[in-house]
């Protein structure tokens, strides 16, 4: 698959966010399995059947406007600092659930 110079830049930016917040995000990760009495063994397991099984859907309106009338798009590229949640870009529609369509 090939990406066009939006899709690649849109995709550095998560791996971008997701890489700098890894070590605090394992830390926590860790606290709370340790809270719930859940040896990390057992979640590394529970991780890589995720992994094997596992289908991630992605949906948004890249088309809608956001609350400052900006292209979600577009907005998504000039948001290089983060990711934004659609509480703080005031868009929804439809569920929080995925549903695969056949």
């Amino acid at each position: 698959m090939v990406l066009n110079s939006r899709q690649s830049a849109a995709l550095r930016q998560v791996e971008c966010y997701a890489r700098t917040r890894k070590e605090q995000a394992g830390e926590y990760l860790r606290h709370i399995l340790e809270m719930s009495d859940i040896e990390w063994s057992r979640f590394e397991l529970s991780v890589n059947k995720f992994k094997q099984r596992a289908r991630v859907c992605l949906h948004f309106h890249p088309d809608r406007l956001t609350r400052n009338g900006v292209v979600v798009a577009d907005s998504l590229l000039l948001s290089v600092s983060r990711v934004l949640k659609r509480i703080e870009i005031r868009i929804r529609n439809g569920l929080n659930t995925a549903h695969k369509l056949t």
